[in-house]
């Protein structure tokens, strides 16, 4: 998605629900932001990438830019997640979490096998007021880099799924707060 115009890309900006599902990858290089939804009524959106998931220059991907309790904005992975460190992935909205659910499959035995996560971003709002999570099946590694969680951002390991920081027996990533915020 290369967004030239001068607004941002929403799915929803009124209420309602949205489903897009993308059976390859998805990479934005616009500068423009991509956004799930922004709206403060009512609305449930899902984003549903079955391949990569790529932001790359001054992209940015915001799950909800306005305050609201009442949205739900999900985004399922099937692939590797990369983040240019002029890029951003972050949830505007303080009054609800986003959703990013690592929904792949496999057994990190190969590549194909293995979600790699691999986020660059140096911006202070990066990686806030989202809700991570391996789900079950899924086999998800650190690539390159720590994995920084920003202002309120929780990630869960469920069962049955895997998160491995690619400890080697020598080194391996760590799972951080951003430098800016809090997170757990």
């Amino acid at each position: 998605i290369e967004n030239t115009f001068n607004t941002p890309i929403s799915m929803l900006n009124a209420a309602g629900t949205g489903t897009i599902t993308v059976n390859g990858n998805f990479s934005h290089a616009g500068t423009s932001a991509f956004r799930l939804c922004s709206s403060t009524a009512v609305t449930t959106t899902t984003l549903n990438i079955k391949g990569d998931m790529t932001l790359s220059g001054t992209s940015s991907f915001d799950f909800n830019v306005q305050n609201s309790s009442s949205t739900t904005n999900t985004l399922n992975l099937g692939g590797d997640l990369s983040v240019a460190s002029t890029a951003l992935l972050t949830n505007t909205n303080t009054s609800k979490l986003g959703v990013f659910n690592f929904n792949g499959t496999g057994d990190g035995s190969t590549a194909a096998l293995t979600q790699t996560v691999d986020i660059a971003g140096s911006n202070a709002s990066r990686n806030k007021q989202i809700t991570f999570a391996t789900k079950s099946g899924s086999y998800v590694q650190i690539a390159n880099r720590n994995f920084e969680l920003g202002t309120s951002s929780t990630l869960t390991v469920e069962s049955g799924s895997v998160f491995d920081c690619g400890y080697n027996g020598t080194d391996g990533w760590a799972l951080l707060p951003v430098s800016v915020g809090t997170s757990t």
